[in-house]
């Protein structure tokens, strides 16, 4: 008993909480990026476990490193701590916070996803899993998929009213409603106002403003 016992738990059981984080993969249904900045933002994934551990098992992270190596864009964001979510087959909510370590790395794999159908978070780093009532470290390398923007940046939207709101003898204030159609599963929530250049056949027509804007996946009004 007097070696059994540090054996089991000291060697036995983390091996079983580590082949259970490498076993089981996760399915992300939707990421929300909540008021980003150049430093942070708030992430909310939602999201599954591929299949039931052989105990029960919760999961938060500690500190993972997020790359891309579709365009080998490495660790320019860091999941710094979160809450505790069941490692199961139901769809829960992972809440974290992300800080930007390489901006220049995000903005480059931000253009990436703008562009793509397609595209992958690959996370690297450290999660505590609490199975039998303790808590014990684990390593995660996984790899997520997710969907682009595709190519969203030059898509035309769907303006279906155009009503002008002013102007003087050099400008035109003009107020519109208009549907985008997003199929990314990331939604944005810039909580400020998101700027554009609005461009015909090459031709500068002005600058747009969306209030409070919010990204969401599907066709939205804005």
């Amino acid at each position: 008993m007097a070696v059994m016992l540090p054996v089991t738990f000291l060697i036995i059981i983390p091996n079983v909480v580590q082949g259970i984080v490498n076993d089981t993969d996760m399915t992300v249904d939707t990421v929300f990026m909540l008021a980003p900045n150049n430093e942070s933002f708030s992430s909310q994934v939602l999201l599954v476990f591929s299949e039931d551990p052989p105990l029960d098992a919760s999961m938060s992270l500690k500190k993972v490193d997020v790359s891309c190596d579709e365009i080998e864009q490495y660790n320019y964001l860091r999941f710094a701590g979160s809450n505790t979510v069941p490692v199961n087959t139901k769809e829960t909510e992972l809440d974290s916070t992300a800080v930007v370590t390489d901006r220049d790395g995000l903005s480059a794999f931000t253009t990436h996803a703008m562009s793509s159908d397609s595209f992958s978070w690959h996370l690297k780093g450290l999660a505590t899993v609490t199975a039998l009532g303790m808590p014990f470290d684990a390593h995660i390398d996984k790899v997520i998929e997710l969907t682009g923007f595709s190519d969203f940046r030059t898509a035309n939207p769907n303006v279906t009213t155009m009503t002008v709101t002013g102007g003087t003898e050099s400008t035109l204030s003009i107020s519109t409603k208009t549907f985008m159609n997003i199929d990314s599963n990331i939604i944005l929530g810039f909580g400020q106002d998101l700027r554009m250049l609005l461009k015909q056949d090459g031709v500068l027509l002005g600058v747009g403003s969306i209030r409070d804007c919010e990204m969401e996946r599907g066709n939205t009004e804005s």
